[in-house]
């Protein structure tokens, strides 16, 4: 708790009762841009596209609320009322963030106010597999399909954009894939996520350590972190292979003492890909939908003109035939 589905669960039903439908497409986009640099981090290293300490680092500064703010501005120029709609991506990625600050999360937390403020934020209120993770996903499942012909009828997207947003839309979305570039060696230098301590490897021993929800192998007594090394531990461990999250001390560059341990479900990820998934094919509707709701009425125009442009000559008298002489001075062969 929450996955992608409970930030709806959460999110939608509020902004329903204090604003009104109009609103909904916009919160189910404020809902996940928070996660987009969770995608980009999963899609590059599953790619092998970059560096994984790098890309780490890049996209824990790009889910800060200035950067999320650049891409709901980068949205919002292309929308038919571009402050309306910045104020509510804007805010449900607030949202967003202040309720993934309530999760006990081991090596974790929110980079609110990134670049400005390096702090991670943790109230530490909610366990991440809470009991209530499960009924809050179901619950945002069913409120994002019994949403879902509302938001498609709702027009959101500007139907004619000026030079001017054009520009101002570029320069957002330069600014939010290349801003965090410039800060990655500031965000590596406090150690979050013990990247710095991680990438060090030489200097790692007597070094504590925590990992969060890293694949675990039972029978090799190992974790594998997110670039994909393989790391063994030693002391207290689970039972069984699973999502485990560690706190330790290393004894080696590739040996971690284990002090304590969390085991956690494997529901939580695929609920927020589900959720992802059905975000990102509901705004793709939104976009495409309109362009062919215009064919119908483009069709019958073309009809229209097609009969405009027909023979009006006035209808032949009653019992002529167009063409009978025709067909007198040809008699039809036996």
């Amino acid at each position: 708790m929450p996955n992608t589905l409970c930030h709806i669960a959460l999110q939608m039903p509020a902004h329903r009762a204090a604003f009104s439908d109009k609103v909904l497409p916009w919160v189910v986009a404020g809902c996940i841009i928070p996660d987009i640099p969770w995608i980009l981090l999963r899609t590059s290293l599953a790619l092998d596209l970059a560096a994984p300490y790098t890309v780490r680092l890049y996209t824990t500064i790009q889910a800060s609320l200035l950067f999320c703010a650049l891409f709901s501005a980068f949205l919002a120029q292309l929308s038919r009322h571009p402050a309306a709609t910045f104020a509510i991506l804007t805010g449900n990625s607030l949202l967003h963030l202040l309720l993934d600050a309530t999760q006990v999360k081991w090596a974790n937390g929110v980079h609110l106010l990134a670049p400005f403020d390096w702090s991670a934020w943790q109230f530490n209120l909610f366990d991440i597999d809470h009991p209530l993770g499960i009924p809050l996903t179901i619950a945002g499942l069913i409120t994002l399909l019994w949403s879902w012909p509302t938001i498609l009828r709702r027009q959101i997207w500007a139907a004619t954009t000026n030079p001017g947003r054009i520009v101002a839309a570029v320069i957002c979305i330069l600014l939010y894939l290349t801003g965090p570039l410039f800060f990655l060696d500031v965000l590596e230098q406090t150690d979050f996520h013990f990247l710095h301590t991680l990438k060090n490897k030489a200097a790692r021993p007597g070094k504590y350590i925590e990992f969060d929800r890293v694949a675990y192998d039972r029978a090799a007594a190992t974790v594998t972190i997110f670039s994909g090394e393989t790391i063994r531990l030693e002391g207290a461990m689970p039972d069984s292979s699973g999502s485990v999250s560690i706190r330790g001390r290393f004894v080696s560059p590739d040996n971690v003492a284990v002090a304590d341990y969390r085991m956690h479900s494997r529901f939580r990820d695929p609920a927020s890909m589900l959720g992802i998934f059905l975000a990102c094919v509901l705004t793709l509707q939104t976009i495409i939908l309109p362009l062919y709701s215009h064919l119908p009425s483009q069709t019958k125009d073309a009809t229209h003109e097609d009969d405009d442009q027909s023979d009006h000559s006035p209808p032949s008298p009653p019992g002529e035939q167009p063409g009978a002489d025709d067909r007198n001075d040809h008699p039809q062969s036996p």
